[in-house]
């Protein structure tokens, strides 16, 4: 077996576990862009596991996938985990004798016979021994001791090189660089893509404890992402995985989209196959870029099959898909145990268990305001919802819809959301995003009304809010949401713990007006506006040198959390900004992601 980390380890970890002699690809986190997370269409879910290992049953998906010959898993070990290092047990090698507490001691050098370096013989670790000797708690510290584990004499090699082996070093020090591998990987998995470009860099061939820990952990092991192959190999890597799950459910990932090349004429089914066949044990299923053939196939799943189905992500390669089979697909997501389903075909889904999601995303399948609101009040434990909605400029009323616990929500359209934000009531709302379908054609009949006929709308929604906002992008100001609307809302109680503002396209463009808000005047009375924002972006900023500089240094001087910036400025505009440019250069020095650059649009 062996490691495999991606050469930038910081910015992405990870850890590859395979087994020699299969093929493999690589996998690559890509920069997700800026804003995010969370972005629109974006979201992430930090994965926990209960207290015992054995309940991985139970525990959230990690939202991740695995490549056909390895896999490649985030470590997402919970607060409450045993820690390992006061209570690890010791293994010495045959004849050997060490005292573990004068072992453990900072000032105590370790001796050749210290236990965990090497097993030999019969007393080897049980299953559950190596359980715990991975679970620490997530993103800990090194233990204090760390150092001192590690032989203080080092023996060179005939050239003079000392390389010691693996097996050399603790299994306190093995596990907590094997946890750390898998950390960052849980907060944003689906960001990664195949690419043959990435070399990755082989750390060490593991040592047997290692092996053993990773063959015994089916949460290694649980995700797979699948495509058409030619031949059953994919289908025979899949069979050994299945095995170590132990039966505690997978995720599959399977794509049939061009980022290889060409679709291909005739799919092997084996990848299909295997889904299908084991569709009882899916918990969670993306479907990318898929064939009408290979969305009739699944259609054909027996309802009642998928009892372990918590999340359904599908996405067609043609628009075209008949009613018949979208409406046959209900079989993979009518389950008392969905929680999440992302839905990008035109039929609307029916027979879904609104009572029971927590996620729902609909692409491609539009609905009007009266079908979202009757989605929300029928969805109590509803977090999340991300929605396609048709234009209304109607101006009835609706009946007010009230949802406690909302965090997130996306809308996309063409025209004017006066009527629904006037019925909808979130006081947890923390994310909100709206962005326009299309271009917006100036001769259409709402090109003035989108995002809002009457700005005060927006402006009781958010008066509604209780938990604050923390996270706000607008697409597409319009004539109705201009700078005045934009300083009317930063100055609202409800926005104070925004985290992210994203306005592009504000309506007549942003002045020096808005960034001598967002300036701290030391000694001043005035309230902070946005104490805690860490990410900006403005597009048409038509300002004067030095404005924009006055802001950053102020909140640079204040040890505020901004660090990144995306600015732009109109297309032709010729005015100097020598002040403001070189004060960015200064905060990019020390660390600050800064944008300016001219918008793509007048």
């Amino acid at each position: 077996m062996i490691v495999r980390l991606p050469v930038d380890f910081d910015e992405i970890g990870g850890a590859f576990v395979r087994a020699e002699t299969y093929s493999y690809d690589v996998v690559q986190t890509s920069n997700p862009g800026w804003p995010g997370p969370p972005y629109p269409g974006g979201h992430s879910t930090a994965a926990t596991l209960q207290t015992s290992p054995i309940a991985y049953s139970l525990s959230s998906p990690s939202h991740y996938h695995a490549h056909d010959g390895f896999a490649r898993s985030p470590y997402p070990a919970s607060s409450t985990a045993n820690a390992l290092f006061p209570t690890a047990p010791s293994f010495p090698s045959p004849g050997a004798h060490a005292n573990s507490d004068r072992w453990r001691d900072m000032s105590a050098p370790a001796t050749n016979d210290a236990p965990y370096l090497e097993y030999t013989g019969s007393d080897k670790p049980t299953p559950e021994d190596l359980r715990r000797a991975l679970f620490i708690p997530r993103f800990s510290p090194p233990p204090p001791h760390w150092r001192a584990l590690i032989p203080s004499e080092p023996e060179p090699d005939a050239n003079g090189f000392y390389a010691p082996p693996i097996n050399r070093f603790p299994v306190e020090l093995l596990s907590y660089i094997f946890a750390r591998c898998m950390d960052k990987e849980v907060e944003k998995p689906f960001y990664g893509y195949f690419t043959p470009n990435c070399t990755p860099l082989v750390i060490a061939r593991v040592c047997r404890l290692w092996r053993y820990i990773a063959l015994d952990l089916p949460l290694l092991w649980q995700h797979f992402s699948m495509r058409p192959c030619q031949g059953g190999g994919h289908y025979r890597i899949a069979r050994l995985f299945m095995e170590r799950t132990k039966g505690l459910g997978i995720y599959v990932y399977y794509a049939e989209d061009s980022r290889r090349g060409v679709y291909p004429r005739e799919v092997c089914p084996c990848a299909l196959d295997f889904i299908i066949r084991n569709i009882g044990l899916v918990k969670r299923l993306d479907l990318v870029e898929i064939s009408p053939s290979s969305l009739l196939r699944l259609s054909r799943v027996r309802p009642g099959m998928a009892t372990f189905m918590m999340k359904l992500a599908i996405t067609t390669r043609e628009a075209n898909t008949k009613r018949n089979v979208a409406q046959a697909l209900s079989s993979l997501y009518n389950t008392p145990t969905i929680r999440e389903v992302e839905w990008s075909i035109p039929t609307f889904p029916e027979n879904v268990h609104w009572s029971r999601i927590v996620s729902i995303l609909l692409r491609e399948c539009v609905v009007d305001t009266y079908t979202l609101m009757r989605i929300i009040a029928s969805s109590p434990a509803l977090q999340r919802i991300d929605v396609d909605i048709t234009p209304d400029v109607s101006a009835v009323r609706c009946r007010p819809v009230y949802h406690g616990i909302m965090e997130e929500l996306i809308i996309e359209s063409d025209g004017p959301q006066d009527m629904l934000f006037q019925a909808l009531d979130f006081p947890n709302l923390r994310r909100l995003y709206l962005r326009p379908r299309s271009s917006i054609p100036n001769d259409a009949p709402y090109s003035h009304g989108w995002p809002f006929l009457n700005i005060d709308n927006l402006y009781r929604f958010l008066g509604r809010l209780r938990a604050g906002l923390q996270y706000f992008l607008l697409v597409c100001g319009g004539a109705s949401f201009d700078e005045a609307a934009l300083l009317h809302i930063i100055r609202m109680p409800q926005l104070s713990p925004l985290k992210m503002l994203h306005i592009a396209e504000l309506g007549r463009g942003a002045s020096d007006a808005i960034f001598e808000e967002l300036t701290l005047i030391e000694g001043s009375r005035r309230a902070v506006t946005l104490p805690h924002l860490q990410r900006l972006a403005l597009c048409d900023c038509s300002t004067t040198d030095g404005t924009i500089s006055r802001m950053l240094q102020s909140r640079d001087k204040a040890s505020c959390p901004l660090r990144r910036l995306s600015l732009g400025y109109p297309i032709g505009e010729q005015r100097v900004h020598d002040a403001d440019v070189a004060t960015m250069e200064m905060l990019r020095r020390k660390g600050w992601m800064i944008f300016w650059s001219s918008c793509f649009g007048d």
